[in-house]
């Protein structure tokens, strides 16, 4: 895996290098589609094109499991794991910085060496054996609160293809005619820390970045004025002196999010667009800061007496 982001960087992909890995891994592993979203110009389709050009045309599944918008190729979001992209200011600065890099005499012996990197990856994929992995003591692994199926099949997945990847590392075995590898607590570390680092859309919530980020605000406001029916624009102007980000003519196009979340409910009070009041619903009411952001991979863990070890009397489950 060090290897694998040292090339990874070498791509131009450290603003989102945690969204490369797995779509790496993810294309090691296939069997589960995974969808990265982001604000405009923030390189979604750069990341997926970079990663994607380290494996051969045909080890792509067509359509591919890995699309850059959730209106190509796979519209279904249920069954999908959904990523963001890092859409700072910092990050789309370094994005129009390397497009400018590469239009330069050392932008074109970059591009050479990134040829290198692309043949060595496909290079290394072709040897590769078709190998099994089996993930010892699976059941003993802890999900915490807030984990769904999806979740666990991708954390399953990723300890599969990180372990996978570095088969040539492990001790080949063979059970009933099965020949497998397995799976290392350091496996399984790694794939937390990629997921718990990784942007990723929340079972709870579908609200863009922004509109998270004008949700965090409201509930600094909700705290301070419990139980308060706003008008439009009040509620548009909500925290606004002590935000100034955060501006009534950006959280307009923010407001419809919430209240299709079922975060802002709709009082009418009359006909005109600001006779009607707004207030938290009590969903909201009931959310913290903490929990509206958290990232529900925080809460796997391994337990205490947990051995990655099939020589060990615990009972071992072969994941393929």
């Amino acid at each position: 895996m060090k290897e694998l982001e040292q090339d990874l960087l070498a791509l131009g992909l450290e603003d989102n290098l945690n969204q490369a890995k797995l779509i790496y891994l993810f294309m090691t592993r296939k069997g589960i589609p995974l969808i990265i979203e982001g604000a405009p110009n923030s390189g979604k389709e750069f990341l997926t094109s970079q990663v994607l050009s380290l494996f051969t045309y045909s080890s792509i599944i067509s359509p591919p499991p890995v699309v850059f918008s959730p209106k190509h190729y796979f519209r279904d979001r249920a069954k999908a794991f959904i990523i963001s992209t890092n859409a700072s200011e910092e990050a789309v600065a370094n994005l129009l910085k390397l497009q400018r890099e590469r239009r330069t005499i050392e932008g074109i012996i970059k591009a050479r060496e990134e040829s290198f990197i692309r043949s060595k990856h496909k290079q290394f994929r072709e040897e590769l054996g078709n190998i099994e992995v089996s993930i010892p003591c699976a059941l003993k692994i802890n999900t915490g609160t807030g984990a769904t199926l999806l979740d666990q099949a991708v954390f399953f997945n990723l300890i599969e293809a990180i372990a996978f990847l570095d088969q040539k590392d492990r001790t080949r075995q063979e059970r009933e005619g099965i020949y497998y590898i397995e799976a290392t607590k350091e496996d399984f570390y790694t794939a937390k820390e990629i997921l718990v680092n990784t942007p990723i859309f929340e079972a709870h919530n579908s609200l863009s970045p922004e509109a998270l980020e004008f949700a965090k605000v409201l509930l600094c406001y909700r705290d301070k004025n419990p139980g308060t029916e706003l008008t439009r624009d009040e509620l548009l102007r909500a925290c606004a002196g002590k935000y100034k980000s955060f501006k009534p003519i950006n959280n307009r196009k923010r407001l419809p999010e919430l209240i299709e979340a079922g975060y802002i409910n709709i009082v009418k009070k009359g006909g005109f667009r600001n006779s009607y009041e707004y207030a938290f619903s009590d969903t909201f009411n009931e959310l913290d800061s903490e929990t509206l952001t958290r990232n529900r991979f925080v809460g796997f863990s391994l337990s205490s007496l947990t051995s990655f070890s099939s020589s060990a009397k615990e009972e071992v489950i072969c994941i393929s």
